[in-house]
């Protein structure tokens, strides 16, 4: 019975502990506007921390299958954040991906634990 408990509460542990998620989920398609809002199109997934000293380890989009930008420009301004990253309540966390990726979902990992978050009920995309 103590092997099964604590094997439950590993995957508690790294499912988020099925608790209310730590961050809120953005995502946002980015496309030059006439006013060169963007140098190239990207999907914008922003992680916004809910609680103080919060890392934000990693953000996958449809289980790693939208592919990462290692930098994406918006009215001249870098857009992306390095991982990890420790954020305060209401700091977040931007990562860009391919534009013409369409979101079914997107993961955080994070110091708390591992939240999947899908599009439609926990969040929607808007620019499409």
């Amino acid at each position: 019975m103590k092997k099964y408990l604590t094997g439950c509460g590993l995957a508690l542990i790294l499912s988020g502990c099925g608790g209310t998620p730590p961050v809120d989920i953005r995502s946002s398609k980015i496309a030059d506007n006439g006013f060169g809002a963007a140098e190239a199109p990207f999907l914008s997934i922003t992680a916004t921390a809910k609680s103080d000293d919060l890392e934000i380890r990693e953000i996958t989009v449809n289980k790693g299958n939208c592919q990462r930008m290692n930098s994406a420009r918006a009215m001249g301004q870098e857009m992306t954040s390095r991982l990890p990253k420790t954020v305060s309540r209401g700091e977040g966390v931007i990562q860009a991906f391919d534009y013409l990726c369409n979101v079914i979902e997107v993961e955080v990992v994070t110091d708390e634990g591992s939240w999947t978050f899908r599009e439609g009920n926990d969040f929607r995309t808007w620019g499409n």
